[in-house]
């Protein structure tokens, strides 16, 4: 059960973490929507690298529990960038009321959470 959710700013200990999150959301989410050419780009546009640039040129945050990375977002100016989160989050309808009482659900063909830790 995900409890104590934390938003806290992207540290560049985090990049691996916050980079395969984006892949896998880019690899999930855009599938059967853009063709593969559009996907790689897509994922080669969001490298490393650029992740890097955007921490320089404005604010990346995270949201963490217990150094399970859920979530990442980031903000530019007036721009709000490359948004993901784990997937399958589900909320009971009990639960609704409190935020902090997520868990996660499986999602892969092979039963596991696409899920990133912190180092």
């Amino acid at each position: 059960m995900i409890q104590n959710i934390r938003l806290r700013q992207m540290k560049t200990t985090d990049l691996a973490a916050v980079y395969e999150l984006v892949q896998n959301t880019i690899t999930v989410s855009y599938a059967g929507v853009y063709p593969p050419e559009a996907i790689e780009f897509f994922k080669n546009h969001h490298s490393q690298e650029n992740i890097m640039k955007d921490i320089e040129r404005g604010y990346i945050v995270v949201a963490e529990s217990g150094g399970l990375l859920l979530g990442t977002g980031t903000i530019i100016e007036t721009s709000i960038r490359r948004v993901s989160l784990i997937r399958n989050i589900s909320i009971k309808e009990s639960e609704k009321s409190s935020p902090t009482n997520w868990r996660e659900k499986p999602n892969r063909p092979d039963g596991q959470n696409w899920t990133c830790r912190l180092q």
